[in-house]
């Protein structure tokens, strides 16, 4: 059985965010963000923080008129002044926790990993779509540990936790 390690440490996801330098030029583009295995245990850290403060998969994340989901990872970023986790982290993240449920739901089609789910549409339904914004769907999911440990398989706490089939 393969194991659920879907994600491209190396990879580097580029959303062409344009920063500014002193001279005024916005031709320059912000590095690349990498969600290595740092940046997976702080958002993983990050998320007890939120369930903490009762603010994971809270609908009070979505209205984006508040800005709260910004102001609570402003306030995280003070209790943990050396946690490199900042906004501009949310998209990328978003995008390897749905690259991760894609590559899991391959393995399922493909008879190498069980789920109950029967649709792509079932599996891993809690996710959100990479927008950049954290709300309610992006405030509770957690990277899974094991796929920070190089073994298989699925989201703590998510009730469509992937279960790899026993080796036979």
């Amino acid at each position: 059985m393969a194991k659920l390690h879907s994600w491209d440490s190396s990879a580097a996801i580029d959303f062409g965010r344009s920063m500014s330098g002193g001279d005024g030029d916005k031709s320059k583009t912000a590095a690349p963000i990498v969600v290595d295995d740092k940046i997976r245990g702080e958002w993983n850290k990050f998320q007890d923080f939120l369930t903490q403060r009762k603010l994971a998969g809270a609908v009070s994340l979505d209205n984006r008129d508040t800005q709260l989901g910004r102001k609570i990872l402003d306030e995280y970023r003070k209790v943990n002044p050396s946690t490199p986790l900042t906004y501009d982290h949310i998209a990328p993240i978003q995008n390897s926790l749905n690259n991760y449920r894609m590559n899991a739901w391959k393995l399922v089609q493909a008879g190498k990993a069980t789920s109950d789910a029967k649709t792509l549409d079932e599996f891993m339904p809690n996710l959100s779509q990479v927008d950049g914004w954290l709300g309610s769907k992006t405030s509770q999911v957690k990277f899974p540990l094991s796929i920070m440990n190089g073994k298989v398989v699925g989201f703590a706490d998510n009730p469509n936790t992937l279960q790899q089939q026993a080796q036979k």
